[in-house]
């Protein structure tokens, strides 16, 4: 070999023996004994003993299926005789059949057989039988395995892999930030074309709110099919979508009768293909970060946001004074069409079709989940905790993203735009990847994750509230500008917070369950942003604004501090729906292309 080392094992024994693996721990029985016969053709004629438990273990699959009939019809033509064979082979076929007199077997007092240990168990015994078979030594040789260990890795340092693993890193952090100047194009022009197009506070409330009525329904489906086909084509498809949608917004604003209308389904439209990008980089990351570098990736990528909203209030206000509104929508999309191109033509290496109904079809790298799977991981407490937690500081922050530049242009009139559309940005991008730094320097101290996450939801909700509240009072321009720099930096730690708690609680479906939280984050983003401009017009006073943010914070923070856990709760909730076992997360940067084939 190329390393100088002999392998310990037939490389290609191994292969075959790996494949088995994941047929048996799938419940692919028969399958297993097809690749066994083919592997060692008299191994499961001179082992009758190893062909009962297979069989057995495939008798138990039916009945994980509810597929009674098959199971007895089973048991009868390919077990009974093995029974009369053997005592033994006839205790296990009695205990294995006991469980369809139970009507949740799963609860029976041989409930046992359907745990995914005995899966596990079953191979390991096979593995035991066909190493002996092959006279080959069940134990590793822990000395050329660390000599092999050393030499990859010196491999790996010589041919830099890692700059291309860091290309990805910058590639989703500019995905996000382009994504944010996208979103926030609107809110940046609203005050402008709200003078143009005589809209009301209620109106604009109404454009900026329709984007989350859209946003609400391709959560779900955008985690979905990430879990399913990669989160890395799903972000290509909708980012191409969305840049589109955003370059052609001021045609649809001038040449329709009713401006009002069409800027409401535009934003509509973008909430529908902006949706997908964060439960695609939920399941991306789940699937390729290992626990303790979430905090840091998902806050690297996730300072994008905040990168984003810097970009388009500094330069976007800029365009807007020197060029009118409509400059700042072509040039947010048009920069998002050549992302999207860049993404597809270099690192996915235009490789094509990006998804096919096959592939959907076919499954992922994740489990396929059942309907009782999901009530029982929504019955969590831990759960249900992150849901409602990410309800409410993503509700407060679409709120605070939305309303702030009309609060710094009613209240102050004769300030730069650039100054408070750009200061709290510059803020906030520093504090999120130092949150991310921290929780996972915390965790690799061995301190308990879960108290990590509560700690890094305390300064982004508690903490943060106090200089919201500050907002209430009669406050100078420059501080005014301080305590909302503070408000949002402090914000930020909820990418080490909720947002990656998720991820700890269920691995095996964190798109699709991100997108349930992030659903629910913006129906109550629609709700108070909507509500909002409602308050502003009723009350007059920015003071009603801050105060229900602030209430708002509280609520989710008690709620998280109170339930949130960080252990896997998706583990064995419901017979037949296991999370199917994968290989192990890669490093935090170890991305994959499109083909599937991992970087470091």
């Amino acid at each position: 070999m190329e390393s100088g080392i002999e392998p310990c094992v037939d490389l290609d024994s191994l292969d075959e023996r790996i494949k088995i693996r994941e047929m048996i721990l799938k419940g692919q029985i028969q399958d297993a004994i097809a690749l066994i016969n083919s592997l060692h053709p008299e191994l499961l004629d001179t082992n009758r003993y190893l062909y009962f438990h297979l069989q057995q273990q495939h008798l138990i699959e039916l009945i994980r299926l509810r597929e009674t009939e098959a199971a007895l019809e089973f048991a009868q033509s390919q077990l009974a005789e093995q029974g009369e064979e053997s005592r033994e082979c006839l205790t296990e076929m009695e205990r294995t059949l006991a469980l369809l007199a139970f009507d949740n077997p799963e609860e029976s007092p041989f409930g046992d057989l359907l745990n995914m240990m005995q899966r596990q168990k079953v191979w390991s015994e096979v593995n035991q039988c066909v190493l002996d078979y092959e006279n080959r030594e069940s134990t590793p040789k822990l000395a050329k395995l660390l000599k092999l260990l050393l030499w990859a890795q010196n491999e790996l340092d010589q041919k830099k892999v890692k700059p291309v693993a860091r290309i990805w890193t910058v590639v989703l952090l500019l995905g996000t930030c382009l994504l944010y100047c996208a979103r926030v194009a609107m809110p940046i022009c609203a005050v402008s074309m709200a003078e143009k197009f005589s809209w009301s506070k209620r109106e604009s409330g109404m454009v900026l709110g329709s984007f989350f009525w859209g946003y609400c329904f391709t959560q779900v489906l955008g985690g979905y099919v990430s879990d399913r086909v990669g989160g890395e084509k799903v972000l290509l498809l909708s980012a191409a979508a969305w840049g589109s949608m955003t370059a052609f917004t001021p045609i649809l604003a001038h040449f329709c009768s009713q401006p009002i209308l069409s800027m409401t389904l535009a934003r509509f439209l973008m909430g529908l293909l902006q949706g997908v990008h964060y439960p695609s980089l939920a399941s991306l990351c789940s699937q390729k970060v290992v626990e303790s570098e979430r905090g840091f990736l998902m806050s690297t990528v996730g300072s994008g946001s905040y990168l984003g909203t810097l970009v388009i209030g500094g330069a976007g206000s800029l365009m807007l004074d020197l060029y009118g509104w409509e400059s700042v929508f072509y040039v947010s999309g048009l920069l998002s069409v050549l992302w999207a191109y860049c993404m597809w033509k270099y690192l996915l290496k235009g490789e094509g079709p990006i998804i096919t109904l096959e592939s959907l079809g076919s499954g992922g790298p994740q489990s396929k989940l059942s309907k009782r799977h999901w009530l029982r991981l929504f019955k969590q407490p831990a759960v249900c905790a992150v849901i409602v937690t990410h309800l409410c500081t993503a509700s407060t922050f679409f709120t605070l993203l939305s309303w702030l530049p009309t609060f710094f242009k009613d209240t102050f009139p004769e300030a730069k735009g650039w100054v408070f559309n750009v200061i709290p940005w510059l803020v906030a991008i520093p504090s999120s990847l130092f949150s991310g730094c921290l929780s996972d320097y915390l965790i690799s101290q061995g301190f308990d994750t879960a108290s990590v996450r509560k700690l890094m939801q305390f300064f982004s909700m508690g903490v943060s509230s106090v200089f919201t509240l500050l907002l209430c009072g009669n406050l100078t321009f420059p501080w005014a500008v301080a305590f909302v720099s503070a408000t949002m930096g402090l914000t930020t730690f909820s990418h080490s917070g909720v947002s990656v708690n998720v991820q700890d609680l269920a691995p095996s479906c964190a798109g699709a369950l991100f997108g349930v939280m992030n659903t629910c984050g913006a129906f109550s983003g629609v709700l108070m942003v909507y509500f909002s401009g409602y308050l502003i017009e009723a009350t007059g006073s920015w003071a009603s604004v801050f105060a229900l943010i602030t209430t708002v914070n509280l609520l989710g923070l008690c709620t998280f501090l109170a339930f949130a856990e960080a252990r896997r709760v998706d583990i064995d909730a419901s017979p037949g729906a296991l999370p199917q076992p994968g290989p192990a997360p890669a490093p935090a940067s170890a991305l994959s292309h499109s083909s599937g084939e991992a970087v470091e």
